[in-house]
């Protein structure tokens, strides 16, 4: 009984602890990608995790940082436009809005990043972020492309 005890009170934190954030590969299945309402979620989406990353590697790597946060930016400005003409209102509400949600989305997406850490040793070893990390570099380089 002891020793079931112990597994129990070992283990069990590792059951409890699960992703914060539904993948957005499942969240994009079955959408109707010329739904305003979800292009602005995956920018969102998209801006947190780069502005997550910024957060991570602020004290390791200047580079990547400020890749990341260039990255974050130029989605949340992108995100802020849909939300202002969704919601009809100013660039600079849409913005301060749109920053509030980031900023929420990217700390759950920091909690992920360190429990991956934790768990196997590296940020994308496992999980959902790996996947997460390409369509929003994907969705980056396509805007980027049209942009230009």
């Amino acid at each position: 009984m002891k020793r079931m005890l112990i597994l129990i009170v070992l283990f069990f934190p590792n059951f409890l602890h699960s992703q914060n954030l539904t993948p957005l590969s499942d969240y994009m299945r079955d959408k109707d990608y010329s739904d305003k309402a979800f292009s602005l979620h995956l920018f969102q989406r998209c801006a947190s995790f780069f502005r997550s990353e910024y957060d991570l590697s602020e004290n390791a790597s200047a580079e990547a940082s400020k890749r990341a946060l260039s990255m974050s930016t130029d989605l949340l400005d992108i995100g802020a436009s849909f939300l202002s003409q969704q919601e009809n209102i100013s660039a600079e509400m849409a913005e301060k809005k749109l920053t509030k949600t980031v900023n929420e989305i990217a700390e759950l997406y920091i909690e992920d990043f360190k429990d991956n850490l934790m768990k196997t040793g590296s940020y994308y070893e496992s999980g959902y972020l790996k996947e997460d990390n390409s369509i929003c570099v994907d969705l980056f380089k396509n805007f980027k492309d049209y942009d230009n």
